[in-house]
């Protein structure tokens, strides 16, 4: 059975990336929970598979564990939303930088398409290629590395075209080289990445000169992008269990970031040995938070 983080664990892990702190209403009392807590509480609810944190927070209430009420919670969920955006960003600052990047975008499908007029959820009406047909939501635009690191992610309206979108993901790179494949396709797209040191390998049609074994050779590792995005279908990123926009993206970037920590304790031993001493401090504040068996 694969081994999730613990609650201490991801909370250890939300404080080493050291978010800046947010300005508090001079009124009101002292919140007795820290944003840390609640953006690993919402962390944890997609790595063990709770569909919904009412199930989570009565599981952790019903072990005898101190967690907020569900209307306390989804209320300060509703005030993190840039925290959680600072947090998916502070992450992909951690790694190092990689030789050759991998780029591709994901349809995510916000409401049925018959009811694309009456839904107050963001998105376009947008094609899909791998289906073809027509679908209302966003795109996930991502950057990803060899070994399945997010680098960069951006949510843009599914109408919007990959090649209008991949300037903004190739922004401040520089001696690297990106693959995507055929929605990539453009003369003045590779031009422009061209310019800033990006070498640009998108896949070719069938009608087009065969790739060269340079091409071939970086091309060859273009389907861990796929794999990426799999990975975070299997976390909930393509649930809809939220009615309105901020919930929505408090969702998406609640995965993503999910996904990156487990990520970093999985595959670098420094990282996991750090947030042993962290989450070492958090069991003798909390010695009832422990290793929490999956109940999904």
């Amino acid at each position: 059975m694969r081994h999730y983080p613990s609650l201490p664990e991801i909370v250890a892990a939300v404080e080493t990336l050291l978010l800046p702190r947010r300005k508090k209403a001079p009124q009101g009392r002292k919140p007795c929970y820290s944003d840390e807590l609640i953006i690993a509480l919402a962390v944890y609810q997609h790595l063990w598979r709770f569909r919904y944190a009412q199930d989570l927070l009565y599981w952790l209430r019903t072990h005898g564990h101190q967690v907020p009420a569900p209307s306390t919670f989804c209320e300060r969920k509703a005030q993190l939303l840039s925290q959680m955006i600072l947090a998916v960003k502070a992450l992909a600052g951690l790694y190092n930088p990689a030789p050759c990047l991998r780029m591709d975008s994901k349809k995510m499908p916000t409401a049925a398409l018959a009811r694309a007029k009456r839904v107050r959820l963001p998105g376009r009406i947008g094609w899909d290629h791998a289906n073809r047909g027509y679908f209302y939501g966003l795109r996930l635009h991502a950057l990803v590395d060899d070994q399945g690191f997010l680098r960069r992610v951006l949510l843009r309206p599914a109408h919007e075209h990959d090649v209008v979108v991949a300037p903004r993901l190739l922004q401040g790179l520089s001696y690297v080289v990106v693959t995507g494949d055929k929605g990539y396709l453009s003369q003045a797209l590779k031009a422009q990445a061209a310019r800033q040191g990006v070498d640009l390998i998108a896949k070719h049609k069938r009608n087009m000169r065969p790739h060269t074994g340079r091409e071939r050779y970086f091309l060859r590792g273009h389907r861990m992008v796929e794999s990426v995005f799999s990975s975070l279908d299997r976390l909930g990123l393509s649930e809809r269990p939220y009615r309105k926009t901020q919930g929505l993206i408090f969702h998406l970037y609640a995965v993503l970031l999910g996904y990156g920590l487990l990520k970093l304790m999985e595959r670098n031993p420094a990282w996991r040995l750090l947030l042993a001493l962290f989450g070492g401090m958090w069991l003798v504040a909390f010695p009832n938070w422990g290793l929490f068996p999956d109940v999904s």
